[in-house]
């Protein structure tokens, strides 16, 4: 592999450093204001400030910014230089560079600088040396404080400066008390730094006689202590020996007994101290609480309730109390003070009354830190970043607290044996490591484990040099096929192995051929795997050659070679079988496991690494477990949200854990009763109840009992052709979807016949399928190129789009031609979602930026027709009442099919440039989604495939396609590149969709779900379109989401005027609102002044006095178009504007009869047409003229001439049953309730 900046300086020249004074750490200040002032003198200051410029100088600003990269770089110590690779614009590495060395923040820099400033001295300097030094001191003191007008500033500043001249007055004793005051983010007031020195003082204080003053420093007894490396700043054990320090310091007996009596009255742990031989500390009191204390050796205690195993000493060392008596060490013991603190080696002292806590021993056991704060203390577990205990502070002491922290295994009240079961089952060293209270287990027997892990030995070791750096070695390896196919569709998996932290993906696969698009994801990183044909495949050996990737492959049947990766698979299919074996999980649920065991490995301690966590090498900053880890397998009960639950049915359902979700924070459940797989945080676990009772029957399972075993060496078979490859984002395997609605649904046969259709329980999984409980609003929009490339997801969503650009030969890279215009690109990412809202997939599309496009130079014609929805509302309703299959078909980068006329050229996608092109443009072949003709191209081209196919374009809706033979009709409707197709031909359908597979790469949805945002949903009553997830999405957006429903659209006999209210604070907003409730008419007519029959509200604007035209069409029962628009002209009566929405009704007619007439459906005329204004009925009907009819004589003659044809016949609808009243005029609840049945309206979400 090749370094980006290393191809970047063979482009550009060498360039000279800018100063001979190069960074080295020490020198920033000088360094970055020689830079600066470089800047500003060639005019480059804006390289400070600002990134990549979108307009046109973009180029230029490009090269000259590498330009002034190298030279800064060339000015920076060589061992300063690698930690800048990640830094690829100017801006970012002075950035970077002022993070590290400016120090602002820095809480010890500044101490540094300040006692430096202040205690600056001559001495034997000349009088130009120390002004210089005096003055580089004070102007980096100008950094770290600099000056501000802002008072509130000033003051902190100055409170900085009075705690900095405290600290730098106080004496060396005080080191560790100023290092964690200086190492904490804030540094506090001038009264808390003092509270804690003071508590400090108070611990390091040594009362010897009547001798004030006399502290560690000063203690000789303390300075031999120190020799023998046995520190004690409170009370030690006494030795029996002679010595010279036979004498033992003691209060006096008044001082104890004014102390016993301050203990008394307070009731809590007061420290008092002795001196004695052997340095062991100790702290008596008359409290049973747990003192922390940071100078005692050893734990200590004499609580016979704490103890859980004993051990005797027969040499016991006696150990000095501050009342004279002495009390002999009589054993060690082990205690468990809190649930998730086990404390080892506690000496037992049978007078000691106080139990004390060493600070030293505790963190080095449990290997964890302590952290000490003004009013409380904080446990924290190094490997699991969890906190485990707590301690409060009481007159000057931190006390344990008696607290079971909500943690992860190692900080629960588990025991260790479900412990490992949660986890996964780890090795007993492992369990240890990442659970310290563990650590005393001496042997672990685990039966799973054994049927499981039981294997010959071990693959050879890799004697090769591991990588140094993160993705600079990736082995990948691919296990299968399982003759179990796993319940979401999957029987290989491939996984990805980093050399440096081993942290491991795995991507679930239906067949071999879908190497190639995981592979993509890890392009620039792999360089060693085995020799299986699946990686042998030209597609992924010239994206390697072109992209300038090292192919090392392991010789054939010597898997070892490649042993990381083998030994991965290993690791992961020994756990798996352990968890499915350990809670009798059905073999079908293979995949599960494997996702649960790669997940949990991550968060385990490698021995390969000498115990570091390989997740946390890749994401320091991160917790191990989102949620608290679950037995896998166990019985759950997960909180049921289907919106069919009433409230008298069960609340939950009964499911089985299998895992957790990688992109959301919950719990991973299948429920075998709905058939689906359900993410939530709302679950409550019965861990030592196994979902499954019984071990699953090997013959139902399907192969056998020895299945799911470790496999060396991948079947070299060659694969289906026909099979098209597939990305995976999610880690996990992609679960089944939801029903739309599930009280409708029926499970699906498929016979030789075209059935009669019906609604299936889920839609087959889709590989780009992310957990269903993932909704859209937990995965965001990358707002750059450079956030997206670092995001798993949308980085594999942008190498699909670019691999199906490369696959169609989209563009040539070329040299730009003299004089041609050049058209800019960019990412546009989108989010696409289930009808429940879940996450469907993550989609990246690369978009030209059209409106650079100079017309008749770039493009001429744009026009390219879409669907109508009336057409599409039609097709339906045929579908519907004929009882005909209704399948959806996608056509992945539709307009990437389309042929350009025209010579366009495009810059290179950004994040997509290839080094040996570097300067060059794309010459496009095909049409691109941004160009003003990709619309036009790609519809012509499709035209002109579909035709070929014997389908007829519609003359009246050039988006319908149809074709009539003995077999049956064939209908079609295309929206850019979303298909629907019904018919009675059955076999033609299936010819259909085979010829549009050849042609184009379609994806088969199966039966029509989702289309353009509606939910459409079918039973044996019929078809059923909603909006439910818009609506939901409108009004989260709104912040209308806990609002109470309303019984009307609008208050009753309102009338709005433009001069009413007060003006709106967001015009943008309300525009864009009105423009989705208009969209939501698609399935909402009541909303949108859509009547079933025809009416007019004469002169209803009270602002111009126009009126509004509103009709709504049924065919065979079923609303298919309706309408509401306001006229274009004044009427000056009501029949006047009766007649001219009776001419806009009857357009609308004709022209779906003509459709249907075009496409083979017979339609009974005439067609009624109903109208409540008798005078505008007569008009239409009779040939009545006369001064009121001469501005409308267009529309009679118009309307009386379809009458005369027969197409149209008038009647009269009565005032009281006028269904055109809830679309003119605003109406009460159940007058609205009322036209809403009329029209046809339901809530199919409503309880049965």
């Amino acid at each position: 592999m090749t370094d980006n900046k290393a191809s970047i300086t063979e482009i550009v020249p060498a360039l000279s450093k800018i100063t001979d004074h190069k960074l080295n750490g020490t020198n920033y200040l000088e360094w970055s204001k020689t830079i600066r002032v470089y800047l500003h003198s060639v005019e480059k200051d804006d390289h400070l400030t600002m990134e990549t410029p979108d307009n046109e100088t973009r180029k230029t600003w490009i090269r000259d910014d590498a330009r002034l990269f190298l030279q800064i770089r060339n000015s920076i110590d060589s061992e300063i230089v690698g930690l800048l690779n990640h830094c690829e614009f100017v801006k970012e590495l002075m950035d970077y560079l002022e993070f590290l060395y400016s120090g602002k923040g820095n809480l010890s820099r500044m101490y540094d600088v300040c006692k430096a400033f202040y205690r600056v001295e001559k001495e034997a300097k000349s009088l130009t040396t120390y002004f210089m030094d005096f003055k580089k001191t004070y102007e980096e003191l100008n950094v770290l404080l600099p000056f501000s007008t802002d008072i509130k500033v000033q003051q902190t500043q100055r409170e900085k400066m009075v705690v900095m001249s405290f600290l730098i007055g106080l004496p060396s004793e005080f080191e560790t008390a100023k290092s964690q005051i200086l190492s904490s983010s804030e540094i506090g007031s001038l009264q808390e730094v003092f509270n804690r020195i003071l508590r400090t003082e108070g611990t390091s204080s040594i009362q010897q006689t009547n001798n004030p003053g006399h502290t560690k420093k000063y203690c000789k007894k303390l300075q031999n202590c120190n020799k023998r490396n046995q520190i004690a700043n409170v009370a030690t054990a006494t030795s029996t020996s002679s010595s010279s320090f036979d004498k033992t310091v003691m209060v006096s007996a008044d001082e104890f007994a004014k102390f016993s009596q301050y203990q008394e009255s307070l009731k809590i742990s007061t420290p008092v101290t002795t001196l004695a031989e052997t340095c062991k500390t100790c702290l008596i009191s008359s409290s049973n609480k747990w003192v922390i204390d940071s100078g005692a050796t050893n734990h200590m205690t004499d609580n016979p309730k704490t103890f859980s195993s004993f051990r005797s000493h027969l040499a016991s060392s006696p150990v000095t109390i501050a009342d004279g008596s002495t009390s002999n060490v009589v054993g060690s013991r082990t205690v468990k003070p809190t649930s998730s603190i086990t404390l080892s080696s506690v000496l037992s002292l049978p007078k000691l009354a106080f139990n004390l806590i060493s600070v030293s021993k505790l963190t080095k056991d449990l290997n964890c830190c302590i952290s000490f704060f003004l009013d409380h203390c904080l446990f924290q577990d190094l490997m699991t970043k969890q906190i485990i205990g707590k301690g409060h502070v009481y007159d000057g002491l931190y006390i344990l607290d008696a607290w079971v922290p909500r943690s992860v295994a190692c900080s629960s009240i588990a025991s260790s044996v479900k412990a490992h079961c949660r986890l996964g089952h780890p090795s007993l060293p492992v369990l240890k490591k990442l659970c310290p209270q563990f650590h005393s287990l001496p042997s672990f027997n685990c039966e799973s484990c054994h049927f499981a892990k039981h294997h010959y030995s071990s693959l050879s070791p890799r004697v090769n040099k591991r990588a140094e750096s993160i993705f600079e070695l990736v082995h990948f390896d691919v296990w299968g096929p399982c003759p179990i196919t796993s319940k979401t569709g999957f029987r290989y998996f491939v996984t990805f192995v980093d050399d440096f932290s081993r942290m491991t993906w795995i991507y679930f696969m239906k067949n071999r051929s879908e190497v190639f698009s995981h592979f993509c994801a890890f392009c620039a990183e792999i360089k060693t795997h085995d020799n299986g044909k699946e990686y042998m495949s030209n597609s992924l050996q010239s994206y390697m050659t072109q992209h300038g990737i090292l192919h090392q492959s392991s010789c054939v049947d010597t898997p070892s070679q490649n042993g990381v990766a083998e030994r991965k698979n290993r690791h992961l299919l020994e756990t798996a079988r352990a968890l499915l074996f350990q809670m009798k999980v059905p073999k079908q649920f293979w995949a599960d496991a494997i996702s649960i065991a790669c997940f949990l490995i991550n968060r385990m301690p490698s021995t390969v690494l000498n115990d570091p966590i390989p997740y946390s090498i890749l994401f320091p900053k991160k917790s191990l477990f989102p949620v608290e880890p679950r037995i896998f397998g166990s019985t759950c009960y997960v909180r049921d949200v289907r919106p069919s639950v009433t409230k008298l049915d069960p609340k939950a359902l009964k499911c089985v854990f299998l895992g957790y979700s990688r992109l959301q924070k919950g719990y991973r459940c299948f429920s075998p009763d709905l058939n689906k797989y359900v993410v939530s945080t709302d679950v409550v676990f019965s861990e030592d109840t196994p979902f499954y009772s019984s071990p699953p029957n090997s013959e139902s399972e399907g192969e056998g009992e020895n299945w799911l075993i470790y496999q060396e060496t991948i079947p070299s078979t060659p694969t289906d052709s026909s099979e098209q490859p597939q990305a995976v984002v999610d880690l996990l395997p992609a679960p089944a979807k939801p029903p739309i609605v599930q009280e409708y649904s029926s499970h699906q046969e498929t016979k030789d016949t075209c059935p009669a259709p019906t609604s299936s329980l889920s839609d087959p999984p889709s590989d780009l399928d992310l957990p269903i409980g993932l909704h859209k609003d937990s995965v965001s929009i990358p707002k750059t190129v450079k956030k997206a490339l670092n995001h798993p997801g949308w980085y594999n969503a942008m190498l699909e789009e670019i691999q199906a650009l490369e696959v169609n030969h989209t563009w040539n890279r070329v040299d730009l031609p003299i004089g041609k215009n050049v058209v800019g690109c960019k990412w546009v990412f989108a989010i696409k979602v289930n009808p429940n809202g879940s996450v469907a997939r993550l989609k990246a599309r690369l978009v030209a930026e059209g409106y650079a496009q100079t017309y008749g130079v770039d493009y001429s014609n744009t026009f390219s027709p879409v669907a109508r929805l009336a057409s599409v509302h039609l097709i339906i309703s045929i579908t519907a009442s004929q009882h005909w299959p209704l399948h959806q078909l996608d056509i992945k980068n539709a307009f990437l099919h389309g042929d350009l006329q025209e010579e366009v050229y495009m810059e290179q996608p950004p994040g997509f440039v290839a080094q040996v092109e570097y300067g060059k443009v794309c010459h496009l072949r095909k049409s691109l989604y941004g160009l003003k003709q990709s619309p036009r191209a790609w519809f012509g081209k499709f035209s002109e495939m579909i035709q070929e196919f014997g389908m007829n374009k519609s003359k009246v809706d050039h988006s319908v396609f149809y074709r009539q033979s003995a077999n049956g009709i064939i209908l079609l409707v295309v929206y850019v590149d979303d298909i629907v197709i019904t018919g009675s031909d059955c076999a033609g359908i299936s010819s259909l969709k085979l010829f549009m597979h050849s042609k184009f790469h379609t994806k088969d949805l199966g039966e029509l779900k989702y289309f353009l945002g509606v939910e459409v949903s079918r039973s044996k009553r019929g078809i059923f379109l909603s909006q439910r997830k818009y609506v939901l999405d409108l009004l989260a957006e709104t912040g209308k989401m806990e609002a109470k429903p309303c019984s009307t659209p609008m208050i009753p006999n309102v009338h709005l005027t433009k001069d009413d209210g007060d003006p709106f604070d967001n015009l943008e907003r309300y525009k864009r609102l009105v423009g989705k409730l208009n969209y939501l008419t698609v399935t909402c007519p009541d909303i949108a002044y859509a009547v079933s029959i025809v009416n007019a509200d004469w002169a209803g604007s009270k602002a111009d006095r126009r009126s509004t035209t509103g009709f709504c069409v049924f065919v065979g029962g079923n609303l298919v178009s309706w309408k509401s628009k306001k006229q274009n002209v004044v009427s000056r009566s009501s029949a006047e504007s009766e007649n001219r929405a009776m001419a806009q009704a009857t357009c609308e007619i004709m022209w779906l009869y003509h459709l249907l007439i075009e496409i083979g459906i017979k339609t009974p005329m005439p067609a009624k047409l109903g109208c409540d204004n008798q005078a505008a009925i007569h008009i239409a009907s009779n040939p009545v003229y006369h001064e009121r009819t001469k501005h409308i004589e267009v529309d009679c003659h118009f309307i009386r001439e379809k009458i005369q044809e027969n197409l149209i016949s008038t009647s009269y609808v009565k005032t009281g049953e006028q269904l055109g009243d809830i679309f003119t005029k605003a109406l009460n609840g159940t007058r609205v309730e009322y036209f809403c049945n009329k029209l046809g309206m339901i809530n199919i979400y409503a309880p049965a």
